[in-house]
């Protein structure tokens, strides 16, 4: 039998909540992140000093979305790369 919580919005619902948790795991415990947040607030407020027009602030936004995108693609990687190979090789290191 379904479970009644099993339905679209709750499913839906849930995974909202893990991708909330994964964000902020990342702010967290990823200095990279840290930095890239740093960053995108001072070329916000940039922006905002230049009063820079809606075109440059949706060429901006996604610049600013498809970086942090790719840093959170990385650092799942290396994460999934350090659990798989979680032993110390000199060679691996550059």
């Amino acid at each position: 039998m379904k479970n009644p919580k099993d339905n679209f919005i709750f499913k839906h619902i849930r995974s909202i909540k893990f991708s909330h948790r994964g964000i902020w795991f990342l702010i967290t415990t990823e200095s990279s992140i840290k930095a890239q947040l740093l960053i995108i607030l001072l070329i916000s407020l940039t922006g905002f000093y230049f009063d820079i027009n809606t075109n440059i602030w949706l060429i901006q936004t996604h610049a600013i979305g498809v970086v942090l995108v790719a840093e959170s693609l990385n650092t799942g990687i290396e994460k999934l790369t350090n659990f798989v190979y979680s032993d110390y090789h000199k060679k691996m290191v550059l």
